[in-house]
């Protein structure tokens, strides 16, 4: 989260609990960018920054 971005943390397969508290962050917290809703292209900063 440190570089603004959320992702889902591999030993944890909880998509659930991921997609809550990403949800919970993004409420207080809008410049931060969901990996995990984004395309591969855009996470390796092909695409605009938000």
């Amino acid at each position: 989260m440190e570089a603004g971005r959320l992702k889902r943390n591999a030993l944890n397969h909880s998509p659930g609990l991921y997609a809550a508290k990403a949800a919970s962050y993004l409420a207080r917290w809008p410049w931060l960018l969901d990996t995990e809703q984004v395309s591969p292209g855009e996470q390796q900063g092909a695409g605009p920054r938000r």
